[in-house]
């Protein structure tokens, strides 16, 4: 469970890592004199100032929901079937039969 928990939370911080990078490597290091694009931020905290934040979670969020609901479509529903372990035969683990 806590597994499923960790992906989705880096799945959500996945844009924010994206644009932290950008700002990071993208943009020009600050000079003395003016510069003809942004500057780039010195501290973590810099970088976060001027982040788009509502959209970093807006897109974040969306991310997570669309995975969510491609996982969730693709795996099969067993609940309408009885549970059939696997069975140690012959010196080996043999799965069940899907029906």
């Amino acid at each position: 469970m806590i597994r499923i928990v960790l992906e989705n939370v880096l799945l959500f911080f996945i844009p924010t890592a994206l644009y932290l990078a950008y700002t990071f490597f993208a943009t020009e290091i600050p000079s003395d004199g003016p510069t003809d694009g942004p500057a780039r931020p010195k501290t973590f905290m810099g970088a976060l100032e001027n982040a788009p934040i509502i959209w970093l979670i807006v897109s974040g969020m969306a991310m997570v929901g669309i995975t969510m609901a491609i996982f969730g479509a693709r795996q099969e529903s067993s609940i309408d079937r009885p549970y059939e372990p696997a069975i140690y035969k012959d010196g080996k683990i043999v799965q069940p039969s899907k029906k």
